[in-house]
């Protein structure tokens, strides 16, 4: 038996199949009715969608071998399909000096014929194959094996989409939860999405903005101008900047304008990040507030005592140590 050689992309390879995210997770409709739509093509036994772990292959959706999830890699065909370019085919694996003697082959499920053609990512990768498998030697007909690697593009690209899906999914989780209000913008600046934390800010309900241009969030025509006409790809933070809601309150903000650029390196919309600066303008206008008193009650004359709800002393100013001869230390508490 001949234990495959590792892709010369393994370290690469590997990375990719991890981000997909799709290692030991349940069974899904999708991939079931791929490897049941290849086995009826093929009129074979068993199909496979296998993903080729370092250590294992692990089988994403099973026909025909029930109870087995994966396989060690060193006895796995998938391990050698994924090195070639198309299919690999294998008419009868008892006649193939590689395959001869696996465990596979002799024993459980009885391989013969191996047909598998490599899951190759967008990006290049094989992270493992669709396959199908007889217990009887036999070769596939022509259009059994453009059947079969027209539905191996099925899987790759489903495996993709499910990955998509679940980045999207956890995208639109942050958008939702975050502080900082969202807006996304389309390539002509009308509204494709809304977060809540927008819509507080500019006072107005989803179905008012989305669809609508950027000015219906209540933009100040200025600062309009200036953040629809900005395409750096590091953003930029437009600072000083007010929305106005529909009762005429001013909200100020500052917002960081991203662009989403498109595969060809153009823009075809925008991100606006939006921090309300209410509760930050609050907090300062509290903070100067307090150091201003804290400068009247260091400098007067008279005795300042402050207490806690108990009565208790937490604080006394130097007119009081003067005016009683005790010290801070001597009545805190």
């Amino acid at each position: 038996m001949q234990i495959a050689p590792l892709p010369p992309d393994e370290e690469r390879r590997l990375a990719a199949l991890r981000a997909l995210e799709v290692l030991d997770t349940p069974a899904e409709a999708a991939f079931d009715a791929l490897v049941g739509a290849a086995a009826a093509c093929c009129d074979t036994d068993i199909a496979l969608i296998s993903l080729v772990d370092e250590q294992r292959q692990w089988f994403k959706a099973s026909h025909g071998l029930p109870g087995v999830c994966e396989t060690h890699r060193d006895v796995a065909f998938c391990a050698h399909a994924i090195l070639e370019d198309g299919l690999l085919e294998i008419p009868d694996a008892t006649l193939d000096p590689r395959f001869a003697d696996n465990p596979l082959v002799r024993g459980e499920p009885h391989i013969r014929l191996y047909a598998g053609v490599p899951l190759r990512l967008s990006s290049g990768e094989a992270v493992g194959t669709l396959c199908v498998i007889n217990r009887q030697p036999r070769s596939l007909k022509a259009p059994q094996r453009e059947a079969l690697t027209h539905l191996a593009t099925a899987a790759t690209h489903a495996l993709e989409a499910a990955r998509a899906m679940r980045t999207e999914r956890r995208a639109s989780a942050l958008l939702v939860d975050t502080r900082d209000g969202m807006v996304s913008l389309d390539a002509v600046g009308h509204i494709r999405f809304c977060n809540a934390a927008a819509l507080t800010s500019a006072g107005r309900d989803e179905a008012e903005l989305i669809g609508q241009p950027l000015s219906a969030l209540g933009l100040t025509e200025h600062e309009l101008r200036k953040a629809v006409t900005t395409h750096s790809p590091t953003g930029r933070m437009v600072s000083d900047t007010v929305l106005i809601r529909p009762d005429g309150t001013q909200v100020p903000v500052s917002i960081t304008q991203t662009p989403h650029m498109s595969p060809g390196g153009t823009s075809d919309g925008w991100t606006l990040f939006i921090r309300d600066l209410r509760d930050q303008q609050a907090s300062r206008a509290m903070a100067a507030e307090i150091e201003r008193l804290s400068l009247v009650a260091k400098r007067t004359s008279n005795a300042v005592i402050i207490t806690d709800p108990h009565g208790r002393v937490t604080w006394v100013n130097d007119g009081f140590e003067r005016i009683t001869g005790y010290r801070l230390h001597e009545v805190r508490g």
